[in-house]
């Protein structure tokens, strides 16, 4: 069994087989291996002919392009950082450290409470009257079968709160400063520095 190559005016290959299509191989068709038709079909764009030389890329698969590496480093930062948004935090809120949840329910609940105990201690205090209940657990390595429940005071959820608060700018100071890294490299090697060295704690 033979193989076959072709190219067209736009550098688009086409293969064949002379058991398959026999006479309908073109006469101009160079022949390939069977190991190169395989890495061809395998390796969309490896392959081109070349002053009818049936010719490999010499570097594969091909180097991203700078604007294509720093497209790719930039969304994967943001992924990073929405995945540690949400993925706790300490605080010795009610003088004992504690690990919180953070996902976006708990986010919106710890942020609600400690508005209403800055507007009103008093308010606060009537609605929750042993203070407002958030779960946490030891630490942040404690198995989630551990978390408990603990009441926190107005002044307690708002330390709580801003405890909160300052882990999400942490971790936004971090994004904006890797993605500035980043805009500013010159190579992809560098954007490939930059990404190996991130980190979130």
């Amino acid at each position: 069994m033979k193989y076959y190559a072709t190219t067209d005016t736009n550098g688009n290959l086409a293969f064949y087989c002379d058991v398959v299509h026999g006479a309908l191989v073109p006469s101009g068709a160079i022949e390939i291996t069977e190991d190169q038709w395989k890495d061809a079909i395998e390796n969309q764009g490896k392959y081109s002919i070349v002053d009818g030389v049936f010719t490999a890329a010499s570097v594969w698969p091909p180097e991203a392009t700078l604007a294509e590496a720093q497209t790719t480093a930039i969304t994967s930062l943001k992924t990073q950082a929405a995945a540690e948004y949400v993925a706790g935090f300490t605080s010795s809120a009610t003088g004992t450290s504690l690990f919180y949840d953070s996902d976006t329910t708990t986010q919106s609940q710890i942020t609600a409470a400690s508005l209403l105990a800055v507007a009103s201690s008093t308010q606060f205090a009537t609605l929750y009257p042993s203070g407002i209940t958030i779960r946490a657990k030891a630490s942040s390595s404690a198995d989630d079968s551990t978390k408990q429940q603990y009441d926190h005071t107005a002044d307690q959820i708002i330390t709580l709160s801003t405890n909160m608060q300052t882990m999400l700018a942490t971790i936004k100071t971090k994004l904006w400063a890797y993605q500035e890294s980043v805009y500013a490299a010159t190579t992809t090697a560098e954007v490939e520095t930059i990404i190996a060295a991130v980190a979130w704690s």
